[in-house]
């Protein structure tokens, strides 16, 4: 038996019963996965305290239920729950003065960084459990929610991440310095120091048949200051910097271009003045550069490496 909702949610509910009801019918014909018990499940231990934690609790109650619908029907519980259970209830003066942006914008952002091979989404909602209750209105908070994801591996948001307005404090809180002392180099962290060094920052893409991406090993391209990847039947934009690195897909560039970097047969990456012998990248099978990284595909490997200069 399914145990009945309570309390201000089971109000609301109760007196628009005819518009949930065709709302969840609607859904039904939508999403084939969506049952009555596991979203009412859903909507007693996840929504029913944000609603309870509501001064004006009707427009809240609609706008997650309606969200809720989505999450439960399209398979998103898992992504979407650790937000809901664990930020929302910070937010709550937030989330009432705007239900529906606040909830969906978030949610979208949490289905997306635990997505995306490489990004750290609990990295992510600590970010916003700790600095999300200090943003003055809705815009700052969606804006700190983009410029968190940019921290927690999503580099693909970095170009927009720098231009969004944020207080300088939420700022340097969340980035540990100006949005201004990233802008030139990706690889630079101000917060650090001492010499810089040639070292392998990370590696993208990895054997579908492993749960990465690539079917065939793969080759690169540069095209001034982006990076491109093939396996021979999909091709992807290389995003990356000091806080992680992600591929969207995206098609290959007409001429190709070299950049800053080189590698050769041995393994020796050279960058203008500094070298370094990397015996790993020896006998590469394909590798790229722009003006601060490069790119390198190894024998017997699927992987992509990425070597670029930074201090640490």
């Amino acid at each position: 038996m399914v145990e009945p909702l309570t309390g201000k949610l089971a109000t609301v509910l109760e007196t628009r019963r005819s518009a949930c009801n065709a709302a969840f019918l609607l859904s039904r014909r939508q999403y084939r996965r969506l049952e009555g018990a596991a979203f009412m499940d859903y909507l007693r231990s996840v929504v029913a305290p944000l609603v309870e934690a509501a001064t004006d609790p009707d427009p809240v109650a609609m706008a997650l239920y309606d969200l809720s619908l989505q999450v439960v029907g399209a398979g998103l519980v898992r992504d979407a729950t650790p937000l809901w259970t664990t930020v929302l209830p910070t937010l709550v003066t937030l989330l009432e003065k705007e239900p529906q942006r606040v909830s969906a914008s978030l949610t979208n952002g949490a289905v997306n960084l635990s997505r995306t091979p490489g990004a750290r989404p609990d990295e992510w909602l600590a970010i916003l459990r700790q600095w999300g209750p200090a943003c003055p209105d809705v815009d700052t908070l969606l804006a700190l929610g983009q410029v968190a994801a940019w921290r927690a591996g999503m580099a693909h948001y970095r170009v927009s991440a720098l231009q969004v307005r944020l207080p300088e404090a939420l700022c340097h809180a969340v980035l540990g310095c100006s949005a201004a002392a990233l802008q030139a180099d990706p690889w630079s962290n101000p917060a650090s120091s001492g010499p810089r060094r040639l070292q392998i920052v990370g590696r993208v893409g990895g054997f579908r048949g492993f749960g990465g991406l690539f079917l065939r090993p793969a080759v690169l391209h540069a095209r001034g200051d982006a990076l491109f990847v093939t396996d021979g039947e999909d091709s992807w934009l290389v995003h990356a910097d000091r806080f992680g690195a992600v591929l969207t897909r995206a098609p290959l560039p007409q001429n190709a271009t070299q950049g800053a970097l080189t590698l050769d047969a041995q393994g020796e990456v050279q960058w203008g003045s500094l070298r370094q012998r990397m015996p790993f990248l020896a006998n590469a099978t394909s590798w790229a550069s722009t003006s601060t990284t490069l790119a390198a595909a190894v024998p017997r490997s699927h992987w992509v490496y990425l070597v670029a200069a930074r201090v640490g």
